[in-house]
């Protein structure tokens, strides 16, 4: 198909089983890094990088929240979404016994 053919919107139960094909192959717990991560295959190095980059990407997540909030124009949209507290999002309970402080980089 080429990009100026346009399909036809998918049912929404056919919608819903590609989200689920998708997320059953491709989401996050099936990536390589992720395994070795929880197999305790990574060095102190690439898991002081994982905490990084997963601390930054924890913190984009509210601008982001508000930027699709801003460009709506659905009020009942804006009202729901700025109040069902998805913007007061916590970091994941860790499952390590690594202490926090022995996974920061210096000189951050």
């Amino acid at each position: 198909m080429s990009h100026t053919q346009h399909r036809s919107p998918l049912l929404k139960e056919a919608f819903v089983e590609r989200l689920r094909h998708e997320g059953s192959t491709r989401y996050h717990d099936k990536h390589p890094f992720h395994k070795l991560m929880h197999e305790g295959h990574l060095t102190k190095v690439q898991l002081q990088q994982w905490v990084l980059n997963r601390y930054y990407y924890q913190t984009r997540i509210p601008i982001k929240d508000a930027l699709i909030v801003s460009k709506s124009e659905d009020l009942n949209f804006r009202r729901k979404r700025l109040w069902s507290g998805s913007h007061t999002r916590v970091l994941p309970a860790t499952t390590t016994s690594i202490p926090f402080t022995s996974l920061c980089m210096t000189g951050i």
